[in-house]
């Protein structure tokens, strides 16, 4: 869980501990949200570790939004059906 949440910090530029809380639930929603749209856990996969830092930064920024960006449905569906970097 520690490299997830650098890989995120490191993706949303964020320094420093005091939001760690908050962004490991984040990755957390993030992959459950992944893993009930159909998208199978492959932490080692680029794509699949873009789509979820994009989610994280989405739910980090736009808390009032439940709306998935366009290019974050784009990596789903092509995580969905096999696709991969």
């Amino acid at each position: 869980m520690m490299d997830e949440l650098l890989e995120v910090k490191a993706y949303l530029r964020i320094d420093g501990s005091g939001e760690d809380d908050l962004l490991q639930s984040l990755i957390a929603s993030a992959e459950a949200y992944m893993a009930k749209s159909g998208v199978p856990e492959q932490p080692e996969d680029p794509t699949w570790k873009l789509l979820r830092n994009v989610l994280v930064l989405h739910f980090y920024d736009r808390r009032d939004s439940p709306d998935i960006p366009a290019g974050a449905r784009g990596l789903l569906l092509q995580l969905r059906s096999g696709g991969s970097g």
